[in-house]
């Protein structure tokens, strides 16, 4: 199988250079259609945490103490993202 391509390209190489200039011409056109991201996105993900007291032993605690026991372990889980 492999053989008989390769002879029918020894045949007709004029038209496999026309088929790989037209695939060159192509692939160039397309490449100059391509859109290109110049800048890219440099903001930080964001997380946002909503807590719900209800579900939650935090009625009654602090500002401090609720970021340590909610906002730490998911600032360390998302910074190794």
């Amino acid at each position: 199988m492999l053989d008989r391509i390769i002879r029918a390209s020894l045949r007709h190489r004029w038209a496999v250079l026309v088929g790989a200039f037209i695939l060159l011409v192509a692939g160039g056109a397309l490449t100059l259609r391509l859109p290109v991201d110049i800048f890219p996105d440099l903001t930080a993900p964001t997380v946002t945490v909503m807590m719900f007291p209800s579900c939650m032993n935090v009625v009654g605690s602090t500002a401090v103490a609720v970021t340590v026991t909610v906002l730490t372990p998911v600032t360390a889980l998302t910074a190794e993202v």
